[in-house]
């Protein structure tokens, strides 16, 4: 058996990432990190749920869903058709998720990129030129790791953080993209009707042609 102690330490010449497994192997051991939700161990490598409780966040499918507003509907519903409550087409990820509502609170949203990359490639939306964040109504949450998370996944611009409260920081913003910005993918973690509403026309007002809303939870559908 070789001796761990004729490995030697960084300063004498061995990799760090040695030593950086050792110490990884051994937090495993000593502190074996569970499934958030069913207490159960995690395999090595996985993060928050385990491989079963993961499957059970299943997207919603946009097959008889409203093309605007993604409510229950045969094609487009009756109060798009007439008075849209948006400015802009919307669908959601998934509805009412106790499990998407875990992960906002331990702030590891970015693991929810893939489901949104997966629902967008769902929906009849064009390839977005840029992707941003909506900041939450309350200011609290921040949703900028999600959104980059999709872009880098979707290959697209990220434009930083975007302020919806002051319509001369959007234009400030997209001032050097607003030409090339034919269309915007907007990433939001479930905001109110009202606040998406405001959001949309500040956008279009600062000179986006067209915004798409991809909402994770929303708690709104109507």
């Amino acid at each position: 058996m070789r001796n761990v102690s004729s490995l030697g330490t960084p300063a004498q010449g061995n990799s760090p990432s040695l030593w950086a497994r050792l110490t990884y192997t051994m937090c495993d051991l000593l502190f074996p990190a569970f499934c958030d939700w069913c207490d159960t161990p995690l395999p090595r490598n996985a993060r928050n749920f385990c491989p079963d409780c993961w499957q059970l966040l299943i997207p919603i499918s946009p097959i008889d869903r409203c093309p605007h507003c993604f409510c229950e509907s045969d094609g487009l519903c009756r109060r798009c058709a007439h008075a849209p409550l948006l400015p802009m087409p919307r669908a959601a990820i998934f509805e009412k998720a106790q499990m998407v509502r875990h992960l906002r609170n331990q702030r590891e949203l970015a693991a929810l990129a893939p489901y949104c990359a997966y629902q967008w490639c769902q929906l009849p939306w064009p390839l977005p030129s840029h992707i941003a964040a909506l900041p939450p109504e309350s200011g609290g949450e921040k949703v900028e790791s999600l959104a980059k998370a999709v872009a880098t996944l979707l290959e697209r611009p990220y434009i930083r953080p975007l302020r919806i409260h002051h319509r001369s920081f959007f234009r400030r913003t997209l001032r050097g993209v607003k030409h090339e910005c034919s269309n915007l993918l907007l990433i939001d973690i479930g905001s109110r009707p009202k606040w998406q509403h405001h959001a949309a026309l500040q956008l279009l007002h600062a000179g986006v042609q067209e915004v798409y809303l991809l909402v994770v939870s929303d708690e709104f559908l109507g």
